[in-house]
């Protein structure tokens, strides 16, 4: 009987200290829909005084998001449109392809002396997909605006990469009502 229990309990901490720990950027009501609004940034690119390309996953209580900023250097014009795609290139071989919900324009700020130029597209993306991140690895990420601008992972930012595949873990923990 010792045994049993004894067993049943190293079981026990064993699921527990495996268990995901979660930590979101945003967790809060929304003060006017009332949905419940899940969110984890991850930067995958660089750093916030350089060229960076960040994502964030949302979960609401309806819908799964992914929030891409990307920073360029110098004045960009061109805005990023409906018919625009970003690509991310999985390790396993496969990709995702993801359309803007709506025309995106550059916002250009200037700091240390440079011009920078951001785009924050939002992509509603399936748990299908977020199941594709959470099981891959990113490897590329391309942004088509006038040309294609590819940010390869594959020798840089690899743990930063990690930490994206662990935030779609736990946005996959959380299940939108649709």
């Amino acid at each position: 009987m010792k045994r049993i229990i004894l067993l049943g309990t190293l079981v026990t901490m064993g699921l527990f200290s495996n268990a995901q720990k979660c930590k979101y950027d945003i967790d809060k009501t929304d003060q006017f829909s009332k949905e419940s609004v899940k969110a984890i940034n991850t930067i995958l690119w660089g750093n916030k005084a350089l060229n960076y390309l960040a994502a964030t996953i949302y979960c609401t209580d309806s819908k799964y998001e992914l929030e891409v900023g990307v920073v360029f250097q110098g004045d960009q014009n061109e805005y990023m449109e409906i018919d625009d795609v970003m690509q991310l290139a999985l390790e396993n071989g496969e990709s995702l392809t993801l359309t803007p919900e709506k025309k995106i324009a550059p916002k250009s700020v200037v700091g240390s002396g440079q011009v920078y130029s951001i785009y924050v597209p939002k992509f509603k993306i399936s748990r299908d997909d977020l199941l594709k991140l959470s099981q891959s690895r990113v490897t590329g990420w391309r942004v088509n605006l006038d040309k294609n601008y590819d940010f390869d992972f594959t020798k840089r930012y690899k743990k930063n990469c990690e930490k994206f595949m662990e935030s779609t873990n736990c946005m996959l923990d959380l299940t939108p009502a649709n």
